[in-house]
């Protein structure tokens, strides 16, 4: 079908689009100022296009999936409370996503929004000293 590609849909979030297109054609855009280019450049060295995917070199030297905008709220309903989650807070929820190899620009704002805001959390509360149970060798 030599047509096709006129079907298919890019979703695409504003922060990769520069990244996008300047790792496959090798040109910033050319309304950027020569400033911008360079903060371009810089910008897109962590990332890479494997298989149409986007991917950012971490900090752990791991190549961690960019997530687009609307997979943001399913990869954190599973890691906070879904079945691989526990009702954890903001940062230990980020950093299980990072270790599945998730990654997007806000992550660590996301999370920490989502666990404040999660009501069953809210409810609960965190545990209290009063609840515990002495121990006895």
């Amino acid at each position: 079908m030599p047509d096709a590609q006129l079907f298919s849909i890019q979703i695409t979030d504003d922060y990769y689009a520069d990244i996008i297109h300047f790792l496959t054609t090798g040109w910033a855009p050319d309304e950027f100022t020569k400033h911008q280019k360079r903060q371009l450049v810089v910008k897109a060295a962590d990332f890479t296009l494997i298989a149409r995917q986007l991917y950012k070199l971490g900090l752990d030297e791991v190549l961690h999936r960019c997530v687009m905008p609307h997979e943001k709220e399913a990869i954190i309903r599973e890691a906070h409370p879904g079945t691989a989650g526990g009702h954890f807070a903001g940062k230990p929820t980020a950093q299980k996503i990072l270790a599945t190899g998730l990654w997007w620009p806000t992550l660590h704002k996301d999370t920490k929004d989502f666990c404040r805001c999660y009501d069953i959390c809210q409810r609960v509360g965190k545990p209290s000293r009063r609840d515990e149970m002495p121990l006895r060798p």
